[in-house]
């Protein structure tokens, strides 16, 4: 099974958020979405779930023009908990990032209809806003 059966259509995606079942998250892993617009952008959206934090959401700006990132940004829930990191899968993350099931949604939803913008209904964060920890600059 792959969520939303491979469709970028919300009403596909939102059960997954809405009747939240960790369960399923874990058997069905990660994801992302991704969208090139008609100026030479790569926009991506990854999902990245953790039954014991919620929902990470990484937002990417490509330009493929210029061959540079325009901007990578994570959601953000709690910035007093950004300097709390955590491992997950080999990767580390600010646990201040993650996001309930709920917000996670509102993001996801805005990004399939609006994916050239960032959602407004969440807060986001800058990469180089975050002070990573020396072990994985």
């Amino acid at each position: 099974m792959t969520f939303a059966n491979g469709s970028c259509e919300p009403d596909q995606w939102k059960k997954y958020f809405q009747d939240y079942k960790p369960e399923i998250w874990d058997a069905e892993g990660d994801g992302v979405l991704t969208y090139r617009s008609e100026a030479d952008k790569d926009y991506s959206l990854v999902i990245i779930h953790w039954s014991d934090f919620g929902f990470l959401l990484q937002l990417t700006c490509d330009n493929l023009k210029t061959n540079c990132p325009e901007y990578c940004c994570f959601s953000l829930r709690d910035k007093n908990r950004l300097a709390e990191f955590t491992e997950l899968d080999d990767l580390t993350y600010p646990v201040g990032c993650f996001l309930s099931a709920d917000d996670a949604w509102l993001a996801v939803e805005d990004f399939l209809n609006h994916p050239e913008e960032p959602s407004p209904r969440i807060q986001w964060i800058e990469d180089e806003q975050i002070e990573w920890p020396e072990s994985i600059l």
